[in-house]
């Protein structure tokens, strides 16, 4: 899970979804998973789920199931739609390798996100020659 502060602007949003998927390649690395992985971006009080697979180019919505990245609009406000993302978590509890059928295509990934100096994005550049 990754999260940033409420009143984010766009480029913080894209950064936020970009280190989800970072933090998801380099676990994938570390564990030497070929599995998806379940992700979480936070935006203040609003929140987003997404699967991590290593065959696509960025993260794959989940909840909400919209394409758009690095706008607020895509996500849910947790205190109105918290019990739909309390299911989906529980949903994510009793699976926690993302079924086969949730696999679909990517978002695009974010073209202005950057990541703060101390984040080394080294595995998604293994991950990009890989697939390139």
């Amino acid at each position: 899970m990754e999260a940033k502060r409420g009143h984010a602007s766009p480029s913080d949003v894209a950064s936020v979804e970009m280190q989800a998927y970072t933090a998801a390649c380099a676990y994938a690395v570390e564990m030497n998973s070929v599995n998806p992985i379940w992700a979480m971006t936070c935006v203040g009080s609003q929140a987003r789920l997404w699967i991590f697979d290593w065959d696509q180019p960025f993260l794959t919505p989940f909840f909400p199931d919209t394409y758009g990245n690095g706008e607020l609009s895509e996500y849910i406000e947790i205190s109105r739609q918290g019990t739909e993302l309390l299911e989906r978590l529980e949903y994510i509890k009793a699976n926690p390798i993302p079924p086969a059928h949730l696999l679909h295509e990517s978002s695009p990934r974010p073209a202005n996100a950057t990541l703060p100096s101390d984040r080394p994005d080294d595995e998604v550049k293994l991950r990009d020659s890989q697939h390139s």
